[in-house]
This record gives structure tokens, sequence and C-alpha cells, in this order.
């Protein structure tokens, strides 16, 4: 059973609006949803210590982390890579 993904929706105003960038980024979500135990490219912690996958699409970080007790990907960050 897929997994649900939650983010805020001034997330993605990091986005791009159309085209193949914005097909990979919601390719990556879907992902997501059916293989919640996707790594990322690397990873960071928050406040609170917790590990989250950052995953890095064309210019795009995000990052991410999954709940299983209630079967969640939670996007919490969507932001341009550094280079």
């Amino acid at each position: 059973m897929p997994y649900d993904v939650f983010t805020h929706l001034d997330l993605l105003d990091a986005v791009p609006g159309g085209g193949a960038r914005r097909r990979r980024m919601i390719d990556l979500l879907s992902r997501l949803r059916e293989q919640p135990h996707t790594t990322g490219d690397y990873t960071d912690k928050d406040d609170s210590l917790r590990e989250r996958q950052v995953k890095v699409v064309d210019d795009c970080a995000v990052t991410y982390w999954v709940d299983h007790a209630v079967r969640a990907v939670m996007v919490v960050d969507i932001q341009p890579a550094g280079r």
C-alpha cells in the first residue's frame, strides 16, 4: 500500500511550472509514495536530530523524512541545490 506524501504549498514555488524539470520532480514524489525507503543523495539532521534524506533533482534539493507509523513521507524543504 502506498504512503501519503505531504508538503507545504509554499515549497512548490521552487518547482518549475512545467516541462521536463517539473515532470522529474513529480516522478520523484511519486517514487517516494511507492518506495518510501528511497535513500537520498545525502542526509542531514533537523533541530530534533531527526535524520532526513536529501535528493537532488535537476537544480532542486528535496529534503524529506519518512514516518512509517502513519505511512507518510514528509517533504519539508525544496530549494535550489548548492553547487
